[in-house]
């Protein structure tokens, strides 16, 4: 499924199930139908895993829980630089700096040791690319070309905010690997 599942939220929740012991969320991406149950209250005192293949989103879903003010002020130092330069920051970003030090902190097993820098340059690719789309090319680089917004929300500090409580609460587990 490509891009976010946040546009089929009104279709989905007619199948949420009105009791559950545990909540499993094998395809996690986004985290759409998570941080939609968890803004409902549905999660509270259930163990939530959330589960993704792609080493980059649980990577970054890992620092911005552990992170949020320094993710946060990295992402005001992008949206500063956006907003002067567009199109040639994201290719900039992209290119000269994402792709080479997600690169350099890839570990032997597949895993991205994520840092706030690295977490925040992927929210903002996400936020200016094309359709926020995750896609690499067959060498593993970010490919997305970027996106044509006016004025793309780059540093929401009431959503990262959201974010990291959501992922903080102790009985939530972020989990990289095959469902």
């Amino acid at each position: 499924w490509a891009g976010g599942k946040r546009q089929l939220l009104p279709q989905l929740r007619r199948f949420y199930p009105s009791t559950f012991n545990r909540y499993i969320e094998p395809f996690f991406g986004s985290g759409a139908v998570f941080f939609d149950l968890h803004g409902a209250g549905r999660l509270r005192g259930h163990d939530v895993v959330l589960i993704d293949s792609n080493a980059d989103l649980i990577g970054c879903h890992e620092t911005v829980r552990d992170a949020p003010d320094e993710v946060a002020r990295e992402l005001d130092a992008l949206a500063l630089a956006h907003a002067r330069d567009g199109q040639a920051h994201y290719y900039a970003v992209r290119d000269t700096q994402f792709n080479p030090l997600r690169d350099q902190r890839r570990r032997a097993d597949g895993r991205i040791a994520y840092t706030p820098q690295l977490a925040a340059m992927l929210i903002y690719l996400n936020r200016t690319g094309f359709n926020g789309l995750f896609r690499v090319n067959a060498r593993g680089a970010f490919n997305v070309p970027a996106g044509r917004y006016d004025r793309p929300n780059i540093a929401d500090r009431g959503q990262l905010t959201r974010v990291t409580a959501a992922l903080a609460d102790p009985r939530v587990r972020l989990v990289w690997g095959s469902f």
